[in-house]
């Protein structure tokens, strides 16, 4: 199942606003949100990528992994490999309605209350795929390595500066209150991409500028209206790193 437009951005938020998760299964979460291939919608990140970006014991990141699959925030699936590989679907249907949930409560409606997960109906499982991916086994910590092996893109899985910091890394990028282009842009699948790429460019770097300051990223999130949201994403797509100067 693809995401469709910004479902990346929702998931992210529905994850930071989600009291149940603990900050690591926040991280882990987010992380394996970031993996999702845009264009054919696959996910399989190894845990030892996702322990590294995440910087948690394997073991961590396998119990979050196990939860994030019984509350249906995920759906995970081994891989029929001797790799034991999983593979990840995330529940996008459900991050748009929590997402639709806590825009109507923002606004001041009193009857709407917070769903549960136990509302939802288990997403589709994920067909298997051939991705190799070494064994979950040690709870030793995991070594960061050097810069030069990171992803170029800014992540969305920065792990938060301490448990109690409330900050946009805790689950990710905050969405644009779940809001839907009216833009003008080609419904081909090349320009969908584009602008799924710009978007999260811009995004990404509104999360690293105010990451140390929650407050003020949350202000500039619930300022931010379709035709801002549109803007940035057309001025990035033109030029690289002219979204966010957009915005601000």
């Amino acid at each position: 199942m693809l995401p469709g437009k910004g479902d990346i951005t929702i998931a992210h938020k529905t994850i930071n606003l989600a009291g149940e998760l603990s900050t690591a299964e926040k991280a882990v979460a987010g992380c394996i949100i970031e993996h999702v291939n845009r264009k054919d919608g696959r996910c399989d990140p190894g845990i030892d990528r996702i322990a590294m970006l995440t910087g948690l014991h394997r073991r961590t990141v396998i119990r979050a992994v196990d939860r994030l699959d019984q509350l249906h925030f995920i759906e995970k699936e081994r891989h029929g490999s001797r790799s034991l590989r999983n593979s990840y679907l995330p529940n996008w249907p459900l991050f748009r309605e929590r997402e639709a949930d806590w825009r109507r409560r923002f606004n001041g409606d009193p009857t709407e209350a917070p769903r549960s997960n136990g509302d939802t109906a288990p997403v589709p499982r994920v067909p298997p795929d051939r991705c190799q991916t070494s064994p979950a086994a040690s709870d030793s910590p995991v070594t960061q390595t050097s810069s030069g092996n990171l992803p170029k893109e800014p992540s969305a899985d920065i792990v938060a500066q301490g448990a109690g910091h409330r900050s946009p890394a805790d689950g990710g990028l905050k969405r644009l209150g779940g809001r839907r282009f009216t833009g003008r842009a080609s419904t081909t699948p090349s320009s969908e991409a584009a602008r799924t790429a710009a978007e999260k460019r811009w995004s990404s770097d509104l999360h690293n500028r105010y990451v140390g300051d929650a407050d003020a990223y949350a202000l500039i999130i619930d300022a931010i209206d379709t035709a801002m949201q549109e803007a940035a994403t057309t001025a990035e797509m033109r030029k690289r790193g002219s979204g966010l100067p957009t915005i601000l």
